[in-house]
């Protein structure tokens, strides 16, 4: 018999070699150090039997498997974006269906025919897979995950109501839109608030739920070349991208004006540079002017 890794042959115990349990300890301690050798030899980038020895584990882990399901049944779980449909959240192939019985289940305690679904990123999770055969005393038992990934919210259709409007002195706060996604349940928004002046704005639209990463909105205000804006009691026509030229006054009773270099509309800086014909037509009072530097046409008045 043995007792504490030393054969026992007959005789008294005090003739026991009680430095047994130390060699037994270093026999651990030897294999604990082989194992750590075994470790360091796989991890090592170096070792040219690396690859056969992980190849030789695949083809352990293959027979593994292949032993574990003798039914040749085919166990795979979705894998796809969210897409706002639902998906069959596995799907088994190599089923008999004259002699198999399929069960599913999310918790391996409720057991149903039928395949459970996945449409949002929440629905993603273990699914259980059972197979019972007529004739086989055990039932074929897998489990995989079903996943739905968060689709790019870049990719949606969500836009704004108007994407450039003309300047007119007035507060304007764009509109997001979307036939799909729903604010707070599927992105949020920064950067969006009334704007007055000319000017590009950006408004970042971010992903959540069922949604990922960020949309770049782009809001505009501009004035539009030919057209005339009031400021200040004069009214310009835009002529260029910055330039403008006088186009009349609002009251006709000034006894002097001033045409300055430059003007601001909706914040932006134009250089005035001409004075239309009968721009001041019917300034009757009109005593004093004063024309800016750069100017360089003055119209018939």
């Amino acid at each position: 018999m043995n007792v504490d890794g030393v054969r026992y042959d007959g005789k008294s115990t005090s003739d026991i070699n009680v430095t047994t349990s130390s060699k037994q300890e270093n026999n651990d301690q030897n294999n604990d150090d082989n194992n750590n050798q075994n470790d360091d030899k796989n991890n090592d980038p170096n070792n040219p039997n690396k690859d056969n020895d992980q190849n030789n584990e695949n083809v352990k882990n293959d027979e593994e498997n292949k032993n574990a399901n003798k039914y040749g049944i085919k166990v795979t779980g979705y894998s796809g974006y969210y897409d706002g449909s639902s998906h069959k959240a596995v799907m088994v192939e190599g089923v008999k269906n004259d002699i198999d019985t399929v069960t599913y289940s999310t918790d391996h305690t409720n057991w149903t025919a039928e395949v459970p679904v996945v449409t949002e990123v929440k629905d993603s999770g273990d699914v259980y897979v059972k197979v019972e055969r007529k004739g086989e005393p055990e039932a074929y038992e897998a489990k995989v995950t079903a996943t739905v990934l968060a689709a790019s919210i870049s990719s949606t259709d969500i836009s704004l109501d108007e994407e450039t409007v003309e300047w007119d002195g007035e507060k304007h706060t764009p509109e997001i839109i979307s036939e799909t996604c729903i604010l707070n349940r599927d992105y949020t928004v920064a950067g969006i608030q009334p704007y007055e002046n000319i000017g590009i704005y950006r408004i970042t639209v971010t992903g959540m739920g069922n949604y990922t990463g960020t949309k770049e909105l782009v809001y505009e205000i501009d004035v539009v070349i030919g057209e005339k804006y009031t400021v200040s009691g004069y009214i310009y026509k835009v002529t260029g991208d910055k330039t403008v030229a006088v186009n009349g006054i609002t009251s006709k009773k000034k006894t002097s004006i001033v045409v300055k270099d430059t003007i601001y509309i909706g914040g932006k800086s134009y250089k005035i540079t001409v004075i239309d014909a009968n721009a001041f037509k019917n300034c009757k009072k009109l005593k004093k002017a004063t024309i800016g530097k750069n100017v360089t046409t003055i119209g018939k008045n």
